[in-house]
């Protein structure tokens, strides 16, 4: 599997949460790109990563894992072409992101909390539209090992999305933020709504 390659996905889908709010209507109107309005989004996640011109300049292999800093730095750029007013927050919250792999579900969580670093944290796909059901076996492979962020605290999403920790709603959040650019949830599911976590 290609580590590196699904976990730019998420970097990369939420840079399209920029397309639902901010002042950034279309992702042509990110400077990084360097592609122009009328050529196709790649819907490789690597590609689509080169493409919003997030690639870390360490990714090297593809196959070799992104890491916790490497992660955080790619969302700070985010959250900066968003509303360069929210990433002083971002960094301070992340400044201690280590040189470390992170796993999908480290990711899923991250992208929460990018997400609400831009005020971005509501649904705009309902349950049923793109994969609906959890993936049990989900739950059986989450590592619950988030270095990075106070992820052990409740939450509340509305939609029924709640919960005394961050990991299920990180989930939800995942599965039920669609692109308006890309048309794709946050991360690839599979159609049993598995995250392919290992």
């Amino acid at each position: 599997m290609k580590k590196l390659t699904v976990l730019l996905l998420a970097g990369c889908m939420l840079v399209s949460l920029v397309a639902c709010g901010g002042n950034m209507g279309t992702s042509a109107s990110f400077e990084t790109a360097n592609l122009t309005a009328d050529e196709p989004i790649p819907t490789d996640e690597l590609e689509r990563a080169a493409w919003y011109g997030f690639l870390p300049e360490d990714a090297g292999d593809p196959d070799s894992a992104v890491t916790w800093a490497q992660f955080c730095a790619m969302l700070g750029q985010v959250i900066s072409l968003y509303d360069e007013s929210r990433l002083p927050a971002w960094e301070e919250e992340t400044v201690d992101a280590p040189e470390e792999e992170m796993r999908r579900d480290g990711g899923m969580v991250a992208l929460l909390f990018g997400a609400k670093a831009m005020g971005l944290t509501s649904f705009n796909a309902l349950a049923g539209d793109y994969l609906g059901e959890y993936a049990g076996r989900v739950w059986e492979v989450v590592t619950m090992d988030y270095p990075v962020f106070d992820w052990n605290t409740p939450i509340d999403l509305g939609h029924g999305c709640a919960d005394n920790n961050h990991v299920g709603p990180a989930y939800d959040f995942s599965q039920r933020r669609v692109s308006l650019v890309s048309g794709l949830p946050l991360l690839e599911f599979d159609d049993g709504g598995d995250l392919r976590l290992e």
